[in-house]
């Protein structure tokens, strides 16, 4: 008996090497193993979904790619706040599959909500470095006024 993780494990390697097609029954039955043991909204199915859903892009079969994508956005919205860049990425892969399967109309609402969660990371992490940089200097800070105030008072 194949294991969720050899099947998962097979698929990505043949997904590598270009094999998209043999890897597509691997990474379905991983991604079938996974809900069976985790649940099917687990975090696992999450990654499992993604797998599979990038061998079918590969292949070109964007209906199926769609599908399965559909099911992880509806996933990553359970618990997006917890995992933001997957929220994005997810989105986004949606969205570009809507394009190749020339269904443009489709695609813009999972890419404006890609492209709104990405910039709102970008000032949040930037928001966050700055903060991180004064926190930073803040002992520096301390002892350069120190040293004002000695050298005023002289």
């Amino acid at each position: 008996m194949v294991t969720q993780e050899a099947a998962s494990q097979l698929g990505f390697v043949m997904a590598l090497q270009g094999r998209y097609d043999d890897a597509i029954p691997h990474l379905q039955s991983a991604a079938d193993m996974t809900e069976r043991s985790f649940g099917p909204d687990s975090r696992q199915m999450i990654n499992a979904l993604q797998l599979l859903s990038y061998a079918l892009y590969m292949e070109r079969r964007f209906d199926e790619t769609i599908v399965i994508m559909t099911r992880a956005v509806q996933l990553v919205d359970l618990e997006g706040a917890r995992w933001p860049k997957t929220v994005v990425d997810v989105r986004s892969n949606l969205g570009r599959t809507y394009l190749e399967a020339g269904r443009p109309e489709e695609a813009l609402p999972p890419l404006r909500e890609a492209a709104a969660l990405a910039a709102r990371i970008s000032r949040e992490r930037a928001t966050a470095i700055s903060t991180q940089a004064e926190i930073s200097r803040a002992p520096f800070r301390a002892l350069v006024d120190a040293a004002w105030e000695v050298a005023e008072a002289r």
